[in-house]
């Protein structure tokens, strides 16, 4: 008589198979390891393994100027995915934008303005949940400089919404604080550059970090908006723009806006030379002749 064929597997015919629990969105415990016994190990490689290759995927989609750079107080240096490089890596690492509640509009001083919105984050990779996450923008931030009325609220309302997506991706991808040698490495392979990274927190004031030194006002007396009269603003040089005057109250009038460069009014000031603000129909056109 042959004897029966050996147990192999004496595990419950119940229990999951090692290639269902190498899935990182399926719940795993310790309890639910030990009964694989030598299985357990390479059960968790597998999981990290993939975890890590969709990470440096994400990563490798990106490009320097998606990234933030901010230096700790620490002195450590780290990078966080900015909102339009999230819209870049969210479809491949599997990350839904679920629930989401009317934008609400918040009055600020100054005729300023904040929207918010919220919603819940789903990584389908990783089967991991974020409730109740709110985003938000305001007027008052450096985008919305130079823009008026209804396109001023449009650019404000589409931002929150970025940033509500944003903020849910970075945070169920991990991509909040990614340590910069991590993300030098990945330059590396994709031969982007960390200098392109924009500089935030840690790396001066807004306008410091934008390239420019900090500027005091002039010592020149100011022009007047030639729209409403009013004292002048200096605003120093941002990016391509060179430094200007513009009115302190521009949101009271915004479909007649007023500039004037500010190199030439100085310049002309301190020579002691006559210097009138231009007119209305200089700067915004004749609007009786139709011009612009």
């Amino acid at each position: 008589m042959n004897d029966p064929a050996p147990d192999v597997d004496a595990r419950d015919d119940d229990a999951p198979d090692n290639l269902m629990l190498s899935r990182p969105d399926v719940p795993i415990t310790i309890e639910t390891l030990a009964l694989r016994g030598a299985d357990a190990v390479a059960i968790l490689e597998t999981r990290h393994k993939l975890i890590a290759t969709a990470r440096r995927g994400a990563l490798l989609l990106t490009f320097g100027t998606d990234w933030v750079r901010e230096l700790q107080p620490s002195g450590v240096e780290t990078e966080y995915l900015s909102d339009a490089g999230c819209q870049r890596v969210r479809g491949f690492l599997g990350v839904e934008i679920e629930n989401v509640g009317e934008l609400e509009r918040i009055a600020l001083p100054e005729n300023a303005f904040l929207y918010v919105v919220s919603g819940d984050g789903f990584h389908k990779l990783t089967g991991q949940r974020l409730p109740r996450v709110e985003g938000g923008r305001a007027s008052t931030e450096r985008f919305c400089q130079d823009v008026y009325g209804a396109e001023r609220e449009l650019k404000v309302r589409k931002a929150a919404r970025a940033n509500l997506d944003g903020r849910i991706t970075r945070s169920l991808a991990g991509l909040n604080a990614v340590p910069r040698t991590e993300l030098e490495a990945i330059f590396k392979i994709s031969g982007q550059r960390i200098e392109d990274c924009a500089k935030g927190h840690g790396f001066g004031s807004q306008d410091e970090r934008v390239g420019g030194t900090r500027e005091t006002e002039p010592d020149v007396e100011p022009p007047t908006c030639g729209v409403c009269g009013k004292r002048a603003k200096y605003r120093p040089a941002r990016g391509n723009r060179g430094p200007f005057y513009g009115c302190p109250d521009y949101e009271k009038h915004p479909d007649r806006k007023w500039t004037i460069d500010a190199t030439a009014w100085i310049a002309k000031s301190r020579a002691a030379a006559p210097v009138e603000p231009p007119a209305v129909e200089e700067v915004f056109g004749d609007k009786s002749k139709g011009t612009k």
